[in-house]
Order: structure tokens, then C-alpha cells, then sequence
């Protein structure tokens, strides 16, 4: 049935019945309700059967299947779905020609570019440029790269030379060595027993400071100090001794790397290492200080702490902005560039840093170690710990007395 066939007919039904309505008495109710709602259903009953016409074909090709009295009862953007004589066929978009597509409804396929799967002249050149490798002679005249071919390779030798020799170094003839200098040297007592500053053992030994001296240094400072009665105060020299106090001086030789147990029972964890032993030279001194001395020096060694910490701080700070300013600017002038201006101000500021930091911990010495004692505690000893012996009983100056007397 034509779908304008279908129209005019349901144009002519509501004057049917109203035709009807005219010459027949309709005493039902639902009869005239009826008479309202059947042309509206005709209507929609219409609309779906023409909406939902299928298409027909007498015939189609898809490739090298053909098929006959094609009914196409689905489609998709890449799919149709289709009923033919021998059954059911689900057929590709992308196979059929152009004027099945129009037919269908679909947009024409798109030409195959063969010319963008393959390269140009100038893509190839480029292409063969950029993979060819970097000729000799621009590798020989680049510094940074003679660098890393031959100066890390060397100083990595050099480095693995230095190590095994501290390793198979023998500990006997260092100890030999280390006693042969302190018996020969005339000038070690004479420098212990006159007050001069541990420095002064630096000029008698070509191998620095060995490890007899050290002892034999701090046997002669204890023996030096230890703590005499004195009637006045040895920082202020001017009021009365309150309290004796022990100084003790610690410093660190004889360094040598060990596989112990504990490393063994880590090897079960994962964890390979070893473990640093050093042996422990130490001494102390007594000295007798008056009781505002003590609480001064006190405080002292409380503030040398924090600025212990600031200028560890400063000092790490620094370095990090030397390096990056520093290994810019190397750069640079390694490539033949221009220098730029901020990394190198930022090098000289980390110069500054370094010099504050130093300055920093002349300070921490300056504030945790008195004044008097300083040349006691001389690198490479250093202040471990300060404690009280005993609070002695208030004397009167020997100066004082001689005032009362005369």
C-alpha cells in the first residue's frame, strides 16, 4: 500500500464519520469516543509503517560475493545488515562502491593517497643527515667529549690506584715507621715541655703527625694540667676559684676498613657494606674556674652548637650554588659560548657563602673552647666533653691578700 494512498484515505475517514455521525443516532457513549480515536491511531500506524520501510535491492556486489533480493533491515557507520535470497549477510561500508553509498545514504569514500606513505627527496636527505654519525674530526676538536673519553677513564684510574695502595699498605711498618720518628726526634720533648702549640709537631715529621706523638702529647698536657691548687680563676685571672672542671681531648687514627660479623649476618638482608675502625686517642685536663666563668662558659658552648648548625648549613648551601654556578659557566666556555652573567654571580656568591662558613666555625671554636685552652685542644684533637671534678671552697685572691696584709 503507497504511503499517499494511506493519507488520502485517512483524510476521507473523519468525514466518513462524521457523515455517519449525521444520519445515524449513536446513543452509545463509547461508540463516539471511538469515532474520535481511530483516526489518530490510523495516523501514528501510518507514520511507523512508512518510517520503518526497508529498503530493497535486486541486487548487490560486496568484493566477490554477489547477492539477490537484498533487504537492507539495519544500518551502522560501518555496518549494514542485510536479508537475501539464501539468508542473512552483515556487510562492510568500507567494500562497497560509490553508488551503493550514495544509495544507502552514505558519504562517498575518500581517494587512497599513495603519496604520503611515501617519503620526498628532501625527507630522505634529512632522514640520512640525522642518522649519519658525528665525523672524527668534530669528535676530536669537541672538549667535552675528549674529556669524557679520556679524563674520566683516567681519573677513575687514578682513584682505584690510590685505594689499593691504602689497602695492602702494611699496618706493622706504619706503626714501625710512626715509632722510629718519635724516638729520633730529639726536638718532641723539648716541644711538649715548653708550651708550644700542637702545631709545632708538624714541622719535625715529613709524614705529619704520627700517631706516637699524639699520645705521647697528650700524656704531657695531661701530666701538665692536672688540676693544681690554684687561689685564682685561670680564664679571668681575678676572682676566686668555685669549682674544678675536666676537659677532655679526643682525636681519631689509624683508619682501616673491616668485614665484621655484623656485616656478615647483614649479607642475609641484602645489605653489603663494611665498617670503618679508627682508634681513639684521648686526654684531659683539669682546670680550676671561678663560678661566673663556669656559667659563662656554659652558655658558650650552647650557642657554639646552633652556630655549629647555621654555618653547616651555609656550607652545604654554598657548595651546591658554587657547583651549579661554577659548572655553567665551565660549560659555556667549553662550547664557545657566551658566559652568562647570572651563573657566574652565582659562583662568586657561592665563594662568599663558603668564606662565611668558614668564619662560621672559627666562631663555633671560638665560643665552645676558652680562650686559655685553645692551644691545648689543636687540630687534630677537638673538645669531646667538659665536666666538674668538684666545687671547691671560696678563697680570696692572692692579690687581695697581699692588699689585706699591707
Amino acid at each position: 500500500m503507497d504511503c499517499v494512498g494511506l493519507l488520502e484515505g485517512l483524510l476521507i475517514i473523519p468525514h466518513f464519520f462524521g457523515l455517519v455521525g449525521q444520519s445515524w443516532a449513536i446513543p452509545s457513549l463509547k461508540c463516539r469516543r471511538l469515532r474520535r480515536i481511530l483516526p489518530v491511531v490510523l495516523l501514528l500506524g501510518c507514520i511507523g509503517s512508512a518510517v520503518g520501510a526497508n529498503e530493497t535491492l535486486p541486487f548487490l556486489q560486496v568484493g566477490a560475493q554477489s547477492y539477490t533480493n537484498v533487504v537492507v533491515t539495519g544500518k551502522t557507520a560501518t555496518d549494514i545488515f542485510i536479508r537475501h535470497a539464501q539468508g542473512m549477510a552483515t556487510v562492510k561500508v568500507r567494500h562497497l562502491d560509490s553508488a551503493t553509498r550514495a544509495r544507502l545514504g552514505y558519504p562517498a569514500a575518500e581517494p587512497f593517497k599513495a603519496t604520503a606513505m611515501v617519503p620526498t627527496a628532501p625527507q630522505l636527505v634529512t632522514q640520512a643527515t640525522a642518522d649519519a654519525p658525528t665525523p672524527l674530526s668534530e669528535t676530536r676538536n669537541d672538549p667535552v667529549q675528549q674529556l669524557k673519553r679520556f679524563g674520566i677513564p683516567l681519573l677513575l684510574l687514578v682513584i682505584g690506584l690510590q685505594v689499593l695502595k691504602y689497602l695492602t699498605r702494611s699496618k706493622r711498618a706504619c706503626d714501625d715507621e710512626s715509632t722510629a720518628c718519635a724516638e729520633g726526634s730529639p726536638d718532641l720533648k723539648s716541644i711538649i715541655a715548653s708550651n708550644r702549640p700542637l702545631k709545632s709537631l708538624k714541622e719535625l715529621f715529613p709524614y705529619g703527625i704520627t700517631d706516637s706523638s699524639l699520645m705521647e702529647y697528650g700524656k704531657a698536657r695531661h701530666r701538665r694540667h692536672t688540676g693544681a691548687e690554684q687561689s685564682h680563676c685561670e680564664i679571668c685571672h681575678s676572682t676566686a676559684v668555685s669549682q674544678l672542671q675536666a676537659y677532655r681531648w679526643i682525636t681519631m687514627v689509624q683508619p682501616k676498613f673491616t668485614f665484621t660479623s655484623f656485616n656478615f649476618l647483614m649479607l642475609f638482608f641484602g645489605r653489603i657494606g663494611i665498617t670503618l675502625q679508627q682508634t681513639e686517642i684521648s686526654f684531659e685536663t683539669a682546670h680550676c674556674v671561678c663560678q661566673s666563668c663556669a656559667v659563662r662558659t656554659r652558655i658558650r658552648r650552647m650557642l657554639s652548637v646552633v652556630a655549629k648548625g647555621i654555618a653547616f648549613f651555609v656550607l652545604l648551601l654554598s657548595l651546591a650554588v658554587t657547583v651549579m654556578g661554577g659548572g655553567s659557566v665551565v660549560y659555556d666556555s667549553l662550547q664557545g659560548n657566551p658566559v652568562d652573567h647570572e651563573f657566574l654571580w652565582l659562583f662568586f656568591a657561592g665563594l662568599g657563602g663558603l668564606f662565611i662558613s668558614w668564619l662560621g666555625h672559627k666562631c663555633e671554636r671560638s665560643l665552645r673552647i676558652p680562650s686559655p685552652f685553645r692551644s691545648i685542644g689543636l687540630h687534630p684533637f677537638w673538645l669531646s666533653r667538659v665536666y666538674v671534678i668538684r666545687k671547691c671552697e671560696s678563697r680570696v685572691p692572692v692579690s687581695e691578700r697581699a692588699g689585706v696584709s699591707g
